[in-house]
């Protein structure tokens, strides 16, 4: 008796996890960009006052720093999930 294979080729998918990643990247490098101002704004007088927006935007990009790194994880998921079938 032969055995079933089940292959999955979803380049979709694929192409989607790799946006991912580029996007984790941006957030990255944005959140630091961010964290760096407000080291400096603590520094400086002159961005002193506009410090309460800045650290608004840390927690946003922070919040999407988690989202993105759990919609990685369900990726990685369904790639193996798939593997396995």
């Amino acid at each position: 008796m032969e055995q079933q294979v089940t292959i999955c080729c979803n380049k979709k998918e694929n192409k989607r996890c790799l946006c991912n990643w580029i996007i984790l990247a941006v957030l990255v490098a944005l959140f630091t960009l961010v964290i760096g101002i407000i080291i400096g704004a603590a520094i400086s007088d002159a961005i002193l006052g506009a410090l309460a927006a800045i650290i608004v935007l840390a927690v946003i990009l922070f919040v999407l720093i988690i989202i993105q790194i759990i919609l990685l994880i369900c990726c990685k998921d369904k790639k193996r999930r798939c593997e396995r079938e």
